[in-house]
């Protein structure tokens, strides 16, 4: 389980500390940082294949995980951030992408079993599930995204393979970002 720190509010809210708020530790979890790094991504979208490439670093003072995801095509990109509440002892999520606004408004909530990482976005017209398992016999991630219909079932969207890439350069972000070109996946 992620060991983050315990922030400078009072129960109001107000900072503890007159001269601003009191930054919390780095937070501290296993899983996500085998998730942190350059990844390739090819599965499937409904009938179609998908190919994608992931960027996953620690932001915001080692607070949440960015998954910058982009699709071969261009055509679709999205951000993920996963943090952890210690309040609700639960993994809290901030998806954007392409859609807009609408689509972003709702928060996800997750719960981390073993090497699994489930978010849930309950949204108001759509629950929207997404999935990561860890393989430490491959060294890749599982990345399922299932939605729910009116009956309470759920229906896989996605599901794609991330293999780690090796090498990579500055990309826009100076870190290896997946606008980089020559990627290759790790051996």
């Amino acid at each position: 389980m992620p060991t983050p720190g315990m922030g400078g509010a009072t129960a109001a809210g107000a900072p503890s500390n007159p001269s601003g708020p009191q930054m919390p530790a780095p937070l501290q979890d296993t899983l996500l940082d085998k998730l942190s790094g350059n990844w390739a991504a090819n599965g499937t979208a409904g009938d179609h294949p998908l190919m994608e490439r992931v960027f996953a670093d620690w932001v915001l003072h080692h607070q949440f995980l960015r998954l910058y995801t982009r699709e071969s095509t261009g055509r679709y990109e999205s951000e993920l951030y996963i943090g952890y509440d210690p309040a609700s002892d639960r993994y809290v999520a901030h998806m954007l992408d392409v859609l807009g606004g609408r689509a972003s408004e709702t928060l996800g909530f997750g719960l981390r079993t073993g090497d699994q990482l489930q978010i849930v976005f309950d949204r108001p017209t759509l629950s929207v599930r997404h999935t990561l398992n860890w393989s430490t016999k491959e060294s890749s991630w599982q990345y399922q995204i299932e939605v729910k219909d009116h009956s309470s079932n759920w229906h896989t969207v996605s599901t794609k393979t991330m293999k780690k890439l090796s090498g990579g350069g500055g990309g826009r972000s100076g870190r290896g970002h997946p606008d980089d070109g020559d990627q290759r996946p790790a051996r």
